[in-house]
């Protein structure tokens, strides 16, 4: 390098000129590329760390955030609408196979009644399946919990069903069936009674309106 003043060549680095005594300009140090690279690094992962925030806000928002009262009641009378009307789709089919005493049930009867109990099923499952998926509002959180052991009882009583149903033979007269597993599906329709009744005081804390309980054995409908 050289003096910037007189002229006379110095050592690299040197701060003043040994001739003529002037100060030279210190070259200014380049910022190391690998602090530059960090600072990036933080900045980038402070903006994910803000974004992954900011959609789990909005997750919590539309998926967990409790449903207001009237909302959450309008979704729950619609999961259990059809778990209502179950003890009456059996009962008609139970009245339309039967027929006479001394006669075989037969193939098609019994896969009739196969496939209204097999629904049935599925339509409490379903059922309890939308509940679940439900935020309930703080003042029905015990109603909710109550509604789906409710269904969980009424579940259990239609699989004891279909248990039933795959033991009836084809030749098995109606007669035969109401001897052979009558007690079954009477001691059935008493858990599917405590059940619907279980079923009816979670839907009354809400508001809503329930089954005629006593209409599953009084009314046979079972």
């Amino acid at each position: 390098m050289f003096c910037r003043d007189c002229g006379k060549q110095l050592a690299e680095g040197a701060q003043f000129c040994d001739g003529c005594g002037a100060r030279q300009q210190t070259p200014q140090m380049q910022q190391p590329v690998a602090a530059t690279r960090s600072r990036v690094n933080v900045t980038v992962i402070a903006v994910v760390a803000v974004a992954v925030l900011l959609v789990a806000g909005a997750g919590w928002a539309v998926f967990l955030r409790p449903a207001n009262a009237s909302d959450y009641e309008n979704q729950v009378s619609d999961a259990v609408g059809g778990v209502l009307d179950v003890p009456v789709d059996i009962a008609m089919t139970l009245t339309e196979v039967a027929g006479s005493s001394s006669a075989p049930m037969g193939d098609g009867d019994i896969s009739a009644l196969r496939t209204t109990v097999d629904a049935s099923a599925k339509t409490i499952a379903d059922a309890r399946d939308k509940i679940d998926a439900l935020r309930p509002p703080d003042e029905y959180k015990r109603a909710h919990e109550d509604a789906l052991a409710a269904l969980d009882e009424l579940s259990a009583v239609a699989k004891g069903y279909l248990r039933i149903v795959e033991r009836i033979d084809p030749g098995d007269t109606q007669g035969d069936v109401s001897s052979e597993f009558g007690d079954e599906f009477y001691a059935g329709a008493q858990d599917a009674s405590r059940a619907y009744s279980d079923l009816n005081g979670a839907l009354d804390e809400m508001g809503l309106d329930g089954i005629d309980v006593e209409q599953l054995i009084d009314g046979n409908l079972y």
